[in-house]
């Protein structure tokens, strides 16, 4: 067998075995998810601020099928940094000394900010949701919402969120990269306060206390990023080889 071939027979070999050291651990996990449902759901509720009290389900299989769902996120997140290390430890061989150091620095802050935005979609923003969307309730109109969409409906708060919270360290990264600078996201600030209420006006509902929830984090994301862009600038320039002098070394007598 060519040594091409034995090297990538190698690789899967490595690939197969970080998939079952992560499944080994997420699994047993979904599973406790699964049979601890109730106390799942009675968590989930907790995003609605006490507006809704039960769910119900119109199929039926759906309620079956949403469990499991709910037991794969939930499970999901909870192992996302042993997720996050298998990951890290399939491609260590094959970065440079500067890449892992790299991923060594980035990553424990990727996955602080991904559970930070995931919690504030849950927490904060999420509740002023169901604030404004309930408002619209009254004597003859009653919420009957169902499992599978509320379970949607949540993921769909707290996974792009989850994700704009990554901003900071794409800036860092984009900055150590050369391809953006302090400066250049000190100049574009206007024009990012406004996209920032623009994106907030539309995805948060019409009101304002809502859109500034939103629009709040966004706003500080993007002023750590100028921040950490600056930083960032600096270890560049500090790790840069000094240039070489075009002075010629003195004679010696």
């Amino acid at each position: 067998m060519s040594r091409p071939l034995l090297q990538l027979e190698g690789h899967l070999g490595e690939l197969r075995n970080r998939i079952i050291t992560y499944l080994v651990v997420f699994l047993p996990v979904a599973v406790w998810f699964f049979f601890h449902a109730t106390g799942l759901t009675q968590f989930l509720l907790l995003a609605t601020g006490g507006r809704i009290k039960e769910l119900i389900f119109i199929s039926p299989s759906e309620l079956f099928f949403t469990y499991i769902q709910a037991s794969l996120v939930a499970a999901l997140i909870v192992t996302s940094p042993l997720l996050i290390y298998e990951v890290a430890a399939f491609v260590w061989p094959g970065l440079t000394r500067e890449e892992r150091h790299l991923v060594i620095s980035y990553a424990p802050a990727a996955l602080f900010l991904l559970w930070a935005g995931a919690a504030f979609a849950f927490f904060v923003f999420a509740p002023v949701v169901f604030r404004f969307l309930f408002s619209f309730t009254g004597p003859v109109v009653h919420p009957m919402i169902t499992y599978s969409s509320y379970v949607d409906f949540i993921i769909g708060l707290m996974l792009p969120l989850a994700i704009v919270f990554e901003f900071p360290l794409v800036v860092m990264a984009l900055t150590r990269l050369g391809l953006i600078s302090a400066h250049w996201l000190r100049q574009k600030r206007r024009m990012a306060i406004f996209i920032i209420f623009v994106l907030a006006a539309a995805f948060a509902p019409p009101d304002l206390m809502s859109m500034l929830v939103l629009a709040s984090p966004m706003l500080v994301l993007y002023e750590v990023g100028v921040w950490l862009s600056a930083l960032a600038e600096r270890q560049r320039r500090r790790n840069e080889p000094p240039e070489d002098s075009d002075e010629e070394p003195p004679a010696e007598e």
